[in-house]
């Protein structure tokens, strides 16, 4: 796809007529095929009354992609991430974000993540016919103060219910109550 091939007969004729079977996957002019989409073609020369046929192949490029950017991103937190593609491939097909767990991190069009909840998630990004993943786990801020709201005093026999807050209040940590 968006490469151009040459083909060339050992006959020079001005009548020479280069016709493409589906010009929606290759499109042919005067020997020169290039090709559009992903598929099979038969290109055809055809000289007077004789004819020759070839088939073309047009499949993506193989191509080395990545995605740079965090491993780890704490709840509610919102990063990027980029995906890194060889220059000469840059700006030729749109790209598509996928997160295999959107319930623990969501993406954007444009590579933003955000943190919804504890866990991991794979991110996907393919760009013509080419895949690239990066695994992101999302964590919980570290807890920087711990507040114990209780009444001081309480008669015998009577119950009271411990409140206890984070901090910063989007902090999240497991912990027991003793008496």
């Amino acid at each position: 796809i968006d490469e151009v091939i040459s083909l060339t007969s050992n006959v020079n004729s001005e009548k020479a007529i280069w016709e493409s079977s589906n010009e929606n996957i290759a499109v042919d002019e005067n020997g020169n095929v290039y090709g559009i989409s992903e598929g099979e073609v038969i290109i055809t020369l055809t000289i007077g009354k004789n004819s020759v046929s070839k088939v073309i192949k047009v499949q993506y490029p193989i191509i080395n992609i990545s995605i740079q950017g965090p491993d780890v991103i704490l709840i509610n937190e919102r990063r990027y991430l980029n995906a890194i593609i060889p220059e000469q491939y840059q700006d030729i097909y749109e790209g598509k974000w996928i997160s295999s767990n959107p319930d623990i991190i969501s993406i954007e069009e444009n590579g933003k993540i955000t943190g919804l909840s504890l866990g991991e998630s794979t991110i996907t990004y393919e760009y013509f016919g080419n895949v690239a993943t990066k695994t992101i786990s999302v964590q919980s801020k570290k807890v920087s103060d711990i507040t114990i709201n209780v009444k001081n005093v309480i008669s015998i026999g009577e119950e009271t219910v411990v409140f206890v807050d984070f901090f910063p209040s989007d902090s999240y940590d497991t912990y027991t109550i003793e008496s």
